[in-house]
């Protein structure tokens, strides 16, 4: 098999669920077992991490605790994360419909089963990059019925949902001798224990269809297809052994630069590695630190170091720097400037009614874009225009605005720190970068401050005013903000070197606003809705009603991490307002 290029998407969640007593159908013997060695398979090799794995044995599968762990996955699971679900226990089939059978489950009461359409119900509200099904039971194959085979070219690189099932619609799944794993889970652990690089879920069924065909004498036939759960893109799992990450942790460390551990650590986010990763970023960033102080020589560079690194290295050092400036410190006499041979003195400029301003923050109102208010269709309307979508890009709907102002960049780090007096970014040192690892919280709090210091009314924008702004006004011309190649306007996976990029870099939008599409998804306002059933028509922000939910906020634009998918103009994303990532950021609207 040929070696694959890869980079990880975000992290592996696994809800895993075995029975074997059951107190009204016939127990069996291994269920338990090839749930339990799977889990530990995937913690040991794969880089699941016990946080994210979710298990239920026997008593604890009920019909009940099976369908609320499905309904909370959508909580947990980021739409960068990839889903692993693996049910090992008794299956039924009745009127076409598949079901998977709890611990209290009785024969003929298809009330009490799972059904296959109540899984996919929950599913679909997952918002998983990858979502794979395994699923080792009798007639397993009825969870996917008549819907399409997985026959297409699948690419790691685009969203997927797909499913292995042990058995075929019309088959029994055979549960193996008392003590050992079922032929299916055998072949399934056996295929992965002995793999040592990034394996497709494809070319896995493949070794799993021949040897379990082999293994039962053709009594038992595995099937792949794709699940009908709504967000699939033609894409597939893969599954990257630790064997990779050794390699890749070695390449780190020989780079030793700060980019090569980020990169490490995003490609491996529950890696063994991970915490002498960011011990290794942290001392790097802390030479840099005190090779500019050095540079500098000054107090206040000491003062810098010292108060983003307190008990560091170098620490000591400068502190007794300090010591040697202050016995023989002297203030500094700024130069006069030249005399003017003039009779008269110029007229001095009338003293504004607020203080001065930071350069950061005059830019910042000098870079807010007129935007004139007019009507357009907002949401996804087809193909042509707006590429593939999803339910919650839908229905299309008519919109009509005034005029209002939006920022013609997200904001910067420099214009982070002139307001709140630090940088949270990940990647810092880049004052014209968007500053980033800010929660819509945390947005709130420097919106509050930015209008004290400016006696200004900023805001965030509603969503469909950064999708008018994002559309170049009611022009409606690009699958893109400003272009239909992404290349030329924004910074996504293919292009960014797995980092953000400075503001304006890229070409703009019809109405001079830059990186609408990637760099950093971009916060709005309004609270998080499932579809655009009922949304206002006004432009104005979308809060809570029936369908609302404002426990999360929603996300525009795409990112330097994300597919080029994630940065169409349509695509709509959300997360809770207190999560912070290197791919999130903001720009401002003002009225």
């Amino acid at each position: 098999m040929q070696q694959m290029a890869l980079q990880q998407q975000g992290h592996t969640h696994l809800l895993v669920i075995g029975v074997d007593a059951y107190a009204h159908c016939p127990p069996l013997s291994n269920c338990v077992k090839d749930a339990k060695d799977f889990t530990a398979l995937m913690q040991q090799q794969y880089q699941v991490s016990p946080e994210r794995t979710y298990e239920l044995y026997d008593a604890q599968a009920t019909r009940t605790q099976v369908l609320r762990q499905l309904k909370n996955l959508r909580h947990k699971v980021q739409e960068d994360d990839s889903l692993i679900v693996y049910f090992s226990g008794h299956g039924e089939i009745e009127d076409e419909e598949g079901y998977w059978i709890p611990i209290e489950g009785k024969p003929g009461e298809d009330e009490g089963w799972i059904a296959a359409s109540s899984i996919k119900r929950r599913l679909n509200q997952v918002e998983s990059f990858h979502t794979l099904v395994i699923a080792d039971a009798c007639f397993a194959g009825s969870f996917f019925m008549s819907y399409k085979n997985a026959t297409r070219q699948l690419l790691h690189s685009r969203r997927s949902r797909l499913g292995i099932s042990a058995s075929h619609s019309r088959e029994r799944a055979l549960d193996g001798q008392a003590g050992d794993n079922s032929p299916f889970a055998k072949e399934l652990l056996r295929a992965l224990r002995h793999n040592q690089q990034p394996l497709p879920v494809d070319q896995l069924f493949t070794q799993l269809r021949d040897a379990v065909a082999a293994a039962t004498q053709g009594r038992q036939t595995p099937i792949f297809k794709n699940i009908d759960v709504k967000g699939d893109d033609q894409g597939q799992f893969v599954f990257v052994p630790v064997g990779d990450e050794v390699t890749a942790w070695e390449a780190a460390k020989a780079a030793d630069t700060i980019l090569a551990y980020f990169q490490y650590n995003q490609d491996y986010p529950d890696g063994k590695y991970r915490a002498e990763a960011l011990a290794a970023i942290r001392r790097l960033e802390e030479e840099a630190h005190w090779q500019r102080a050095q540079q500098a020589d000054t107090l206040s560079a000491y003062f810098e170091f010292l108060d983003r690194f307190p008990t560091g290295a170098f620490a000591e050092q400068a502190k007794q720097r300090q010591q040697e400036l202050l016995s023989g410190y002297t203030e500094p006499k700024s130069p006069q400037p030249p005399k003017l041979k003039t009779k008269n003195p110029p007229t001095p400029k009338p003293k504004p009614s607020k203080p001065d301003l930071p350069p950061d923050l005059i830019k910042l109102s000098e870079d807010m874009v007129h935007i004139p208010g007019g009507t357009f269709w907002m949401g996804w309307k087809d193909e042509v225009r707006d590429g593939e979508g999803h339910d919650k890009e839908k229905p299309c709907h008519e919109v009509s605005l005034s005029d209002y102002y939006l920022g013609k960049y997200p904001v910067t780090q420099a214009q982070w720190k002139a307001v709140m007096g630090d940088n949270p970014s990940w990647f810092k040192n880049c004052p014209d970068c968007p500053v980033e690892q800010v929660s819509w919280d945390d947005v709130q709090e420097f919106i509050k401050k930015l209008n004290a210091k400016t006696g200004e009314k900023y805001r965030l924008p509603t969503e469909a005013e950064w999708e008018y702004g994002a559309r170049g006004g009611a022009k409606d011309e690009y699958l893109y903000s400003g272009s239909n190649d992404l290349d030329e306007v924004g910074w996504y996976r293919d292009n960014s070197g797995g980092k953000i990029h400075p503001v304006g870099q890229k070409q703009p939008n019809q109405l001079g606003l830059y990186d609408m599409s990637g760099n950093v998804w971009e916060w709005v306002q309004d609270c998080w809705h499932e579809h655009y059933n009922g949304a206002p028509r006004d432009g104005g922000a979308w809060l809570e009603d029936s369908n609302g939910d404002c426990s999360r906020r929603v996300l525009r634009g795409g990112s330097w991490y994300f597919s080029s998918g994630g940065s169409r103009v349509a695509i709509r994303s959300r997360s809770i307002p207190s999560i912070r990532s290197s791919y999130l950021g903001f720009r401002l609207a003002r009225d």
